[in-house]
């Protein structure tokens, strides 16, 4: 990807790359005092994901089911596509919020878990930060959010999901 670090002409490049992942462009104020000084931003999910332009990659904010990140992960050809933008590209569960220590804690808190909570609840984690290095990347982690409805509470057990 290009560095638009300061690039004033940036938002060509912008809409393209998002049009090509098939992402929405939402239009704001010129954002001057970002590093990529930016009109556009993108959208998916009716911006339950919101991507921002990064100086040579994208910053994806929005909970992604633990599942789909996985999924994603799977592909090893794919670690453009970084969990917590950390540039070692860590497996999701190793990200994924809440921690199992804080879910454990919060299970126990209900005493002691006697219904199995936590066992339940601990695939139903999300990772809420990506950074993705590459078009492919951007292609890549769109299609696959589409496709898996990037949906957290899809994914819960029926006990759990009941209003």
């Amino acid at each position: 990807m290009k560095n638009l670090a300061g690039n004033m002409d940036c938002d060509a490049i912008i809409r393209a790359e998002l049009t090509e992942a098939g992402i929405d462009v939402v239009i704001h104020e010129r954002r001057l005092e970002n590093e990529v000084p930016a009109r556009l931003t993108g959208e998916l999910g009716g911006g339950e994901f919101v991507f921002t332009r990064g100086w040579y990659y994208w910053v994806v904010h929005g909970k992604v089911s633990l599942r789909t990140a996985r999924e994603m992960y799977a592909h090893e050809d794919r670690r453009d596509v970084r969990v917590d933008g950390h540039c070692m590209s860590p497996h999701p569960d190793d990200w994924a919020k809440p921690t199992l220590k804080e879910l454990r804690r919060m299970c126990d808190d209900e005493a002691k878990d006697p219904d199995g909570l936590y066992e339940m609840l601990k695939d139903c984690r999300f990772v809420e930060t990506y950074h993705i290095d590459s078009q492919e990347g951007l292609n890549f982690f769109a299609a696959t959010l589409k496709a898996s409805d990037g949906q957290v509470k899809r994914y819960l057990p029926e006990a759990v999901a009941a209003p």
